[in-house]
């Protein structure tokens, strides 16, 4: 079973694809097949943010380890997901 989130870009996906095969004529607005389709878009929460104490703390607990110490580095001054990290 998808998640809302995956139906949602997927549909987006469609909508964008045939509004641009209107804007090229291969449809007509009355004839576009994603234009019946409805849906909510689904937005993702706002992440937490981490005040600087907490960031100054987190890099000093992981002091003791470079590896671990640079990947906390990593993410506090690029912003990455720790899922696009790891």
């Amino acid at each position: 079973m998808l998640s809302a989130k995956t139906v949602s870009r997927k549909v987006a996906a469609l909508s964008n694809y045939f509004l641009w095969l209107v804007s090229i004529e291969i449809f007509d607005h009355k004839t576009n097949p994603a234009g019946a389709i409805r849906y909510a878009r689904v937005t993702s929460p706002l992440p937490d943010i981490l005040f600087e104490n907490e960031c100054q703390a987190l890099l000093k607990a992981s002091s003791s380890d470079p590896r671990t110490y640079f990947l906390v580095l990593l993410l506090l001054e690029t912003g990455l997901k720790k899922e696009e990290l790891f």
